[in-house]
């Protein structure tokens, strides 16, 4: 699990990833979140760790622009629906899960195939803000 994996956009990329897992069967769920919010995100997380907040290049992992192809999610969907198939990729959308569970951590359990007896317990509404 790792936000940086929403840059993949290729099949050449998503082929790579599974190489090195080392030939595992693979099964993604990407937590979409909406657009702004999520640039907003970025921004700060990008800014926190000392790089540059916008870029004049479009493919540029700082291009923050509303734009921006970080936020074009059926590209990324598609590069992974290309390579593992419709059926090993799971979407979920963390505003409405976080706001009908109080997390994304009960929707993503579930979409692992985690054991419910198992899940932490989230009484609090978390959100990713940048408060």
């Amino acid at each position: 699990s790792h936000e940086a994996l929403s840059f993949i956009r290729t099949r050449k990329e998503v082929e790579r990833l599974i190489e090195a897992l080392d030939g595992r069967v693979c099964k993604v769920v990407c937590v979409l979140r909406e657009a702004e919010s999520f640039l907003q995100s970025w921004k700060n997380q990008l800014a926190k760790t000392g790089h540059a907040t916008s870029s004049a290049h479009f493919e540029s992992y700082m291009n923050t622009d509303p734009d921006s192809w970080i936020v074009d999610w059926e590209e990324l969907i598609g590069a992974y629906v290309g390579v593992l198939g419709r059926e090993a990729v799971t979407v979920l959308d963390y505003e409405r899960e976080t706001q009908n569970q109080g997390s994304i951590t009960p929707a993503l359990w579930s979409a692992c195939g985690l054991p419910e007896s198992l899940r932490p317990n989230h009484s609090a509404q978390w959100l990713n803000s940048s408060h």
